[in-house]
């Protein structure tokens, strides 16, 4: 039998999971109309293929995030819903959906920095002075992350 205050720490871990699962999938649905709308002309014009391809990479990196958190939830909250103790089981010792997690949403993130840094100075004339401010941000990012 499983204590209340674990009980209501699976609670908690659950919600964690769900409502920034459910948030983001709205939020990848309007990613999806902005990017299907504007890779088909970038497709089409054939001068920027490292821009589309860093723009599918990215695209595709937000998928892969999305899909392994609902399996995640799947699997934590359908297939292994016997009782508390197992949901809490799954959540807490399935490593591996975890570094998925974490890795694709760090490569999104890195690469979505990559496409605004790029995109900024392109529109802002070249300035090697915005490679100067960014570049520190960069490093601490990776530094964080």
């Amino acid at each position: 039998m499983i204590s209340p205050e674990a009980l209501h720490q699976v609670q908690l871990t659950m919600e964690f999971v769900l409502m920034p699962t459910l948030l983001q999938t709205l939020l990848t649905g309007v990613y999806m109309i902005i990017f299907f709308q504007t890779i088909t002309p970038i497709l089409l014009d054939g001068q920027r293929k490292v821009y589309a391809t860093t723009l599918m990479l990215l695209f595709g990196a937000v998928i892969v995030d999305l899909a392994t958190s609902w399996g995640f939830l799947r699997y934590g909250m359908i297939v292994h819903d016997d009782d508390w103790g197992t949901i809490e089981d799954f959540i807490d010792g399935n490593q591996t959906i975890h570094n998925v997690i974490t890795a694709s949403s760090r490569i999104a993130i890195f690469l979505a920095d990559v496409i605004l840094v790029w995109r900024c100075y392109s529109l802002w004339a070249s300035s090697r002075l915005l490679l100067l401010v960014f570049f520190p941000l960069f490093a601490g990012e990776a530094g964080v992350f």
